[in-house]
C-alpha cells in the first residue's frame, strides 16, 4: 500500500533520483512544491527547462 497519492508518489520519486536527494528530502521537496502558488511553480518548471535547453557544457574544458 501507497502511504500517498499517485501524483505525490510520481513526484517524490522523480525528486528522489536527483543526486544527494534522498527520499525523506525528496518527499520534504514535494510537499513544499505543493504547497507553493501556481504561479511559482510553473516558474520553477519553466526555469528548469529553459536551463536545460539552453545551458550547454565548453567543448574545451567541459565546464557550463
Amino acid at each position: 500500500m501507497e502511504l500517498y497519492s499517485g501524483y505525490i508518489n510520481k513526484l517524490i520519486d522523480e525528486l528522489a533520483a536527483l543526486p544527494g536527494i534522498g527520499n525523506k528530502s525528496a518527499q520534504r521537496l514535494a510537499f513544499y512544491i505543493i504547497g507553493m502558488s501556481p504561479q511559482r511553480v510553473k516558474h520553477l518548471a519553466d526555469t528548469i527547462v529553459n536551463a536545460k535547453e539552453h545551458v550547454t557544457y565548453c567543448k574545451v574544458c567541459q565546464y557550463v
